[in-house]
């Protein structure tokens, strides 16, 4: 019984690292989405200022 406990442990650290793996590559995902997107809005010039909160109200999770 003993083994089997190590070896559910050892599972449930390598879940918790891959999960926590994703987890941090969305977060760079989502700030690199970020970056593209403020490059983007310098380069064209914005004709209404509200586009840019809308903009980022839908990026937003609701």
């Amino acid at each position: 019984l003993a083994h089997v406990n190590e070896e559910l442990i050892y599972d449930t650290r390598n879940i918790r690292r891959v999960s926590y793996n994703a987890s941090f590559e969305h977060v760079q995902l989502f700030g690199y989405a970020l970056k593209q997107l403020f490059k983007k809005l310098l380069y064209t010039e914005l004709q209404e200022s509200d586009a840019l909160l809308q903009l980022l109200q839908s990026l937003l999770p609701s």
